[in-house]
């Protein structure tokens, strides 16, 4: 059987609810895939899906989920799921997972591990939250000084299930105090009454538990090291970050920059908002995103009011119709632009709650140059289309009106929108149509009964 044959057969077994069979075929599945494969499926069929796997295999799905699914797992476990999948994850994971939940919630996990596993996880939480101690694992091969290679290999393969890897071994003295890291290569070309200080060179590249974890990927980088071991201030080993922990941070923080450099906030807020939007109910996602397009909505039917109101002026000058899309459209460019500006902006730093209203300021005089520029090319464009220089003048100042309207709401309706805890995304949009189209109609008419008139 292929892979996507494989893959078919799986999706087919989790529709048909065939558990018993899917719980056979998964069992030399990788845990990545599956956990795909569990994201495709929707709230129900996921949590079923998960308690089919085999126990330790569900740990280890579970590890590759992202942490809004994870969380979404946990809140429909039993206590004893919940202990289950806690004692099969490595602790380096189960710290990652601790560190994504509530408080109260943490106590409670905590409570349901068993007392060495309790007080390895309180030992790893205590570190800073973007620290290597965070990323390390206490399941490492050390080995003293003065043992002979016999009894080494003997106390590598008496515990070789704990330990996160075996490849690189660790040579301590008996305070703990690291001396140097060795390959198992090294260790099995030795005879085995040789004393392992033999293989003793030092120094060796190392990092203290509190650096920031970038360090971890910018060291493992240079060095070249698949395993970095971490240490206290005395030099004494407490644990291992591997290269895959650290990977997950490098993408993490290139993902980040990537967002921040297209505008886009990358912060967990946002992260837990947008996997809300995209696996939400449709209740729940039309919870979200209707009132705004209701908004939206009564924001068009009052720009229809506003031509309403003047039909009279309409039916008069017929040509002013011809100029509203032209008003309309360059307003809501503006405004977009201005509010991708300022998303960009507050996304980088660059715009704080101490300066905001300074930038919101220069926005608005940006929109009165933009508008006055293209307010003037339109102005005698439409003068010389129809040969009415009172119909320049007024799509002039409308021009410039609606463009400086434009730019002022772009930025100041974003940021009170973040300041009120909205999403800025699906709230901004909504009223910067809503507040330029009608203003924009309003002056634009308003203006245009008046002057033309005054001429009749």
């Amino acid at each position: 059987m292929t892979y996507t044959e494989m893959l078919d057969e799986l999706r087919r077994l989790v529709e048909t609810r065939s558990w018993n069979e899917l719980a056979e075929l998964v069992s030399e599945w990788p845990p990545a895939e599956l956990a795909d494969l569990l994201l495709e499926k929707d709230r129900t069929q996921r949590l079923l899906f998960f308690r089919a796997l085999p126990r330790a295999l569900a740990g280890q799905v579970f590890t590759h989920l992202p942490p809004e699914a994870r969380t979404e797992l946990l809140d429909s476990f039993t206590d004893a799921e919940t202990r289950s999948v806690l004692a099969e994850m490595e602790p380096d994971d189960r710290t990652r997972l601790l560190s994504e939940l509530p408080a109260e919630v943490v106590r409670h996990f905590l409570e349901s591990l068993p007392r060495e596993e309790l007080e390895e996880a309180r030992w790893l939480l205590g570190y800073p939250e973007e620290s290597v101690g965070r990323l390390m694992t206490p399941d490492y091969v050390m080995v003293r000084p003065e043992w002979t290679v016999e009894r080494a290999l003997s106390h590598i393969r008496s515990r070789v299930e704990e330990f996160e890897t075996v490849n690189t071994i660790y040579v301590a003295d008996e305070d703990g105090e690291l001396l140097d890291a060795i390959g198992i290569r090294r260790l099995l070309l030795l005879d085995d009454d040789d004393l392992i200080e033999g293989l003793v060179r030092g120094p060796v590249v190392a990092l203290e538990a509190d650096a920031d974890r970038e360090e971890a990927v910018r060291v493992m980088e240079r060095y070249d090291l698949p395993v970095l071991p971490v240490v206290d201030r005395d030099g004494i080993l407490l644990g291992i970050v591997t290269h895959d922990d650290v990977m997950d941070v490098a993408e993490g923080e290139f993902t980040e920059d990537m967002y921040r450099l297209a505008g886009i906030n990358w912060s967990e807020e946002e992260v837990g908002r947008s996997f809300t939007i995209l696996e939400a109910s449709l209740s729940k996602v039309l919870k979200l995103r209707l009132p705004w397009l209701l908004v939206a909505l009564a924001g068009g039917l009052m720009a229809g009011g506003v031509v309403g109101q003047f039909e009279e002026t309409l039916e008069t000058v017929v040509v002013l119709a011809f100029f509203i899309p032209v008003i309309m459209d360059m307003g809501g460019n503006v405004g977009t632009q201005a509010s991708t500006i300022f998303v960009r902006g507050f996304a980088l730093g660059h715009i704080t709650a101490e300066n905001v209203w300074r930038h919101v300021w220069r926005e608005a005089r940006t929109g009165l140059a933009v508008g006055i520029v293209v307010g003037a090319t339109a102005g005698v464009a439409a003068w010389l289309w129809q040969g009415i220089p009172v119909l320049g003048g007024v799509i002039f100042v409308s021009m410039v009106a609606t463009c400086t309207i434009a730019s002022l709401v772009g930025f100041a309706i974003p940021w009170l929108a973040h300041q009120a805890g909205k999403d800025p995304a699906a709230v901004a949009d909504p009223f910067i149509t809503t507040i330029k189209d009608v203003t924009g109609l309003l002056i634009y008419f308003g203006l245009a009964t008046w002057l033309l008139g005054a001429m009749t």
